[in-house]
């Protein structure tokens, strides 16, 4: 998380959504300073800041949960993936939890030998969240990471901070490179899969599917399921991990 007593700021680093790239800009050009940790949430700052602070200009940043899932099977296919381990700091059972998860995936994507449809099946079924539906109604400015440029310009005009330059890209995902995720979402069983699992969250943040895929419908009770989900989601996110 960064702050910015001299702009008044405040940024909330979501996983996945070129935060990395965004705290650096903002770290060497927009007076920002790193508070807690990297990835905490906003309700976490809440708790330690003085009330003049809590009145900041509080962001985050949101991408496309399709190409975050696309990012991490990429990441699944890197070996040295597994050797980083979840920082110290953080609680036992996210510890526990994301290293069995994350073994349980890595050892799954080496059994079908990279076939990213068995692997989406697999582990797609339930409605699609992510840490952004925690705070995200507290946020003043959401900059989307499809384009980041634009969005980082409009909120440092917000800020009435005169921008430097444009931000570069940082931590990407290497075996990426030069694919676009969309390529993994072809097989039309693949393609029913995430209409019922991303669905709700593309309504919620403003997504939408590609036009192509209008004849696929979502399966009754997805949203529902989403709402419901959130709630025990939101808890662990806030009291647990």
């Amino acid at each position: 998380m960064i702050i910015s007593d001299e702009h008044q700021y405040v940024f909330v680093q979501l996983p996945k959504t070129a935060s990395t790239a965004i705290e650096k800009e903002l770290l060497d050009h927009y007076g920002g300073q790193s508070i807690l940790l990297k990835h905490d949430l906003y309700h976490k700052f809440e708790r330690i800041a003085t009330p003049e602070q809590k009145r900041y200009t509080v962001f985050a940043s949101v991408r496309n949960p399709m190409d975050i899932v696309a990012s991490h099977y990429y990441n699944l296919l890197q070996d040295n993936r597994l050797s980083k381990r979840t920082p110290k700091k953080h609680s036992i059972a996210r510890k526990l939890w994301g290293t069995y998860r994350t073994r349980k995936r890595f050892d799954f994507v080496r059994e079908v030998e990279g076939d990213f449809k068995t692997y989406f099946l697999r582990f797609y079924k339930n409605p699609y969240a992510n840490w952004s539906i925690v705070d995200h109604k507290r946020m003043d400015f959401i900059i989307r990471y499809e384009h980041m440029q634009e969005d980082f310009s409009a909120l440092l005009e917000k800020l009435g901070i005169e921008q430097v330059q444009p931000i570069p890209k940082a931590n990407t995902t290497k075996n990426k490179a030069g694919k676009n995720f969309m390529d993994l979402y072809t097989d039309p069983e693949v393609i029913q899969r995430a209409v019922n699992v991303f669905g709700p969250y593309f309504r919620e943040f403003g997504y939408s599917f590609p036009e192509e895929w209008s004849g696929y419908k979502e399966a009754p009770g997805m949203e529902r399921k989403y709402r419901l989900y959130n709630r025990f989601r939101s808890f662990y996110w806030r009291r647990v991990r």
